[in-house]
């Protein structure tokens, strides 16, 4: 069985963001469903999020694709959390925007939307949301090719 090319998308990501000295020590996950422990932070969390048909042709679609880049922190008493979150965001926005091994699965991509969540039971920690819209190619007939 083969995987679709959007999965291929984010196995390239995940690989990406694993390959990454800069985010240490946080750990990545590709789409955890379990809560984290608060010794598990940082961490950084890949899912896809959707993806939108098009036809160009009549026999490509065009995936308007997004994904969501999940960087979670928990900071100390004397801590800002948001700040201690933002350089993790800054190192994993600048390789998914100038990664040359995405170029190759990918017609465009585009930085999305934000978003800030600290937990309200424990104010230490925050999540920040970047998600990330791409376009990729496939064949009408088969999404696991171009």
């Amino acid at each position: 069985m083969t995987n679709s090319l959007r999965n291929s998308i984010l196995v390239a990501v995940d690989a990406l963001l694993k390959d990454m000295d800069s985010i240490a020590p946080a750990k990545v996950y590709r789409s955890r469903m379990a809560a984290f422990a608060k010794d598990e932070f940082p961490a950084v969390v890949l899912s896809p999020v959707g993806d939108i048909p098009s036809r160009p042709n009549i026999a490509k679609i065009d995936w308007g694709f997004i994904f969501a880049v999940q960087v979670g922190v928990r900071a100390a008493m004397d801590e800002i959390p948001d700040e201690i979150c933002d350089p993790i965001l800054v190192e994993v926005h600048n390789a998914i925007m100038a990664s040359d091994s995405l170029n190759e699965l990918l017609i465009a991509r585009e930085p999305g939307r934000v978003g800030w969540k600290i937990d309200d039971a424990d104010m230490s920690i925050c999540w920040a949301t970047l998600q990330f819209e791409v376009t990729y190619r496939t064949n009408l007939a088969a999404i696991d090719t171009a």
